[in-house]
Order: structure tokens, then sequence, then C-alpha cells
């Protein structure tokens, strides 16, 4: 088993910018109208201009954007609907961290390429590659005190994590289990469907394990 390592604890408020691209709300309008939902209300209820989704390269308050996604959850009923999301994003809309991972030769590389650059795309988040003997864990964690519903921010980022691999590496992939830092929800059997791995929760951080190749 990989050995837990520090995590830097939650911040009471963000001290500097607390962003992320826009590039992580792609195709999030469509995706919210196919699971029946009303975009406009959810990004009402948000605070997001749709002009600001246009640009995959503007940044997006991570308050807001985390909030997005949990009204999407409920404006639609669907309380999978970020790990859905996250399960048929395209790892090209990422940009620089999805083509630098696209291209890395090997998994661990891959891994370590987007644990280092994810900063780029999203602030006041912990990402790290940890290894310990055969065992490998990619961690995930907001930062931000002030963030406190992120369960949909959590299973998305997972899911596009877990995407990316798949791109690279074949539709057959899978970690060996995941990790997520809240409680198990109801209709959990679909995550262990969606990643293919047991799934175990309230952890101390958001994590996909598996073997070092």
């Amino acid at each position: 088993m990989v050995r837990a390592a520090p995590i830097p604890p939650p911040s009471p408020a963000p001290a500097a910018a607390c962003n992320v691209l826009a590039a992580a709300a792609s195709g999030v309008i469509g995706f919210i109208e196919r699971q029946g939902g009303n975009a406009e209300t959810v990004l009402n209820r948000a605070a997001i201009d749709i002009s600001w989704l246009t640009d995959p390269t503007l940044p997006l308050d991570l308050a807001a954007y985390v909030q997005m996604m949990e009204e999407a959850a409920t404006q639609t009923g669907n309380g999978n609907f970020g790990l859905w999301f996250g399960q048929q994003f395209q790892p090209q809309d990422l940009g620089l961290i999805g083509g630098v991972t696209l291209a890395a030769p090997t998994l661990v590389s891959a891994l370590e390429a987007l644990a280092d650059l994810f900063p780029y795309h999203q602030q006041v988040t912990h990402t790290a590659c940890r290894h310990a003997g055969g065992m490998v864990a990619l961690e995930y964690r907001i930062l931000d005190g002030a963030i406190l519903a992120r369960r949909q921010d959590a299973e998305l980022t997972m899911g596009m994590f877990v995407n990316v691999l798949r791109y690279v590496f074949g539709p057959a992939w899978a970690p060996e289990e995941v990790h997520f830092e809240h409680p198990q929800p109801e209709q959990a059997q679909e995550h262990e469907r969606a990643f293919r791995a047991p799934i175990h929760w309230g952890q101390r951080t958001n994590a996909l394990i598996f073997k070092r190749p």
C-alpha cells in the first residue's frame, strides 16, 4: 500500500487567486441538457456567465466552478452527475496538461506530468504522485477550506484522470483502488462500474491507486 504522506491543511479562505481554467468545464452545457437539466439555471445559481465558458484558457473562480457541478447534480436529479461527466471528458480538452500527458512514454511519467502541471490548471489544490514499493498513488484534493460541498468535483476529476490514462494506455486500463474523501453516497455501485475498481470512502484524500508497471 502507498504510505500516507502529509497533505497541506485546508486554508479557511484562499490567500490569493483561486481559479480553474474554463477547459475543465468543456462540454458541461451540453451534458447538463442531455441529463434533462437546464444549463442556464445551473449557471445562474453558480454566478457563472455563459460567455466565460467559450474560451478554455479563461480563468473561472474555483468555488463557482465547484458550485456549478453541485447545482448541476441537484438540477438534473442525477446525484452522480460529476462521476459521469468526468468519465466522458475528452483528454484533449485539458489543453497543455492533456497534451503532455498523452505524449508521455510510460504510465508513471504520465502521472508525474499530470501532477506537476496541474497547478497551472487549478490553484489552491494538492496534486501529487506518490510511490511506495510496487504501488503508486495519484492524489487530488482542493485546499480551499471555504469550499465545503465538493463531492461532484472530486468524482469528475478522478474520472478525468482515469479517462486520460485510458486514452493513453487503452480502454481496458483500470486502477487497483479509488479513494474519495467524502462519505459513500447513494448509488455507489455506479462508481465501481465506472472505475472498474474497488472504491474506498471517507479517505484522507482523493486518489487513484495502482501497481507500478
